[in-house]
């Protein structure tokens, strides 16, 4: 069944039918083939972010190790540098009751005239005592 449509142009239902199925063919025929590409896109990134997951949480231990060995080894260090400014002062009041007993074995030996190697001795170890603990001459 043909009928006129202005303008004089044969239109036949099937072929119009068959035409927009055509149309309609190549256009399902393009989107099939771009989620195709959209699928595959899809699944490699979702291989990439199951990787990137992984090294993450590798990443994560390390770091939670790392964290972990740091702390101790700040409380090692702190616990290392209380001990060595103990043993410091020590040592400097050691050096200290040293001179004092250089001092007084040199007065004694000398008859209360100190010599001046040992006088400028006594000195430079009370100057260095005071000048690292405040230790006070009067201590003597």
């Amino acid at each position: 069944m043909k009928e006129k449509i202005g303008g004089g142009v044969d239109w036949d239902p099937f072929m119009v039918a068959r035409r927009h199925f055509a149309i309609a063919q190549r256009r399902f025929a393009v989107a099939q083939r771009r989620f195709a590409v959209t699928r595959r896109r899809f699944m490699v990134a979702r291989r990439r972010f199951a990787v990137a997951q992984r090294r993450f949480a590798v990443t994560r231990r390390r770091f939670m190790v790392a964290r972990r060995r740091f702390a101790v080894a700040q409380r090692r260090f702190a616990v290392t540098r209380r001990r060595f400014m103990v043993a410091r002062r020590r040592f400097v009041v050691a050096q200290c009751h040293f001179a004092v007993a250089l001092h007084r074995f040199a007065a004694a030996q000398c008859g209360e005239g100190l010599p001046g190697i040992v006088l400028s001795s006594l000195s430079v170890v009370l100057s260095l005592h005071d000048a690292v603990s405040g230790y006070a001459l009067d201590r003597m």
